[in-house]
Formats: structure tokens, sequence, C-alpha cells
């Protein structure tokens, strides 16, 4: 399984999985609250490109709400937090329902160390 926005980074790590020959679902988180990302139908068009299944996974108005309405500063900030560790959370609970081994993700460290190094 892997988190797959779409963009560069989520399209490589999906590839190299599949390269490695893993089965790869890929996964999409759309939060509503934040106006960005690609379509369904974009999303849906590269997933197929890569010859993975993807499961498109929209977070619910309860974390709009916890933005739009903190009680307080803190708040807002734990509700930020939660909102940025729910994919995971869900990611989590579809791999037991998926039975898969593991999440890959797209977060990339140390990318300028990668672009220096001629032989990986």
């Amino acid at each position: 399984m892997s988190c797959f926005s779409g963009g560069l980074d989520s399209t490589i790590a999906v590839h190299v999985l599949k390269s490695k020959g893993f089965d790869v679902l890929a996964l999409h988180f759309v939060f509503r609250s934040i106006p960005c990302g690609y379509s369904h139908d974009k999303i849906k068009k590269k997933a197929e490109k890569l010859g993975v299944p993807v499961r498109i996974i929209e977070e619910g108005e309860e974390y709009l709400a916890m933005l739009k309405n903190p009680h307080s500063g803190l708040e807002k900030y734990k509700s930020l937090h939660r909102l940025q560790n729910s994919p995971l959370k869900q990611a989590a609970r579809i791999m037991k329902e998926e039975s898969a081994a593991f999440i890959a993700t797209e977060k990339v460290v140390a990318r300028g160390q990668c672009r220096s190094t001629k032989k990986l």
C-alpha cells in the first residue's frame, strides 16, 4: 500500500514498489478544507497509467469544523495535528483490511543527497 498524492514523489514511490514486484494499492486522501491537489479523475488516470488500483478517501466534515471553530489557539494547533496524522491512521486501518505488509509514503529523506549520488 502506498499513500498517493499523484505528484512526482508518490508516483516514483509507487513505480519503485511495482518494479520490485510488490502489489500496490494507492491511497489518495482528499481534504475538503485544503483546496489543492488533483481531481478524482486525474488521480484515477495517474493510478491507471501506473497499473495500480486506487482508493480515494475523503476527509469528513468533523475536521473542517475543528479548523473553522477552534475554542482556542491551542485547540486549532491540535486540530491541525490531528488532520495531518489522520491519513496515516486511516491507512493503518485500511492496511489491516487489505492484509497489506506495509504502508509506503512519498516522504523523501535527504532529497538533495540523492540527486548528487551517482550510484544508489
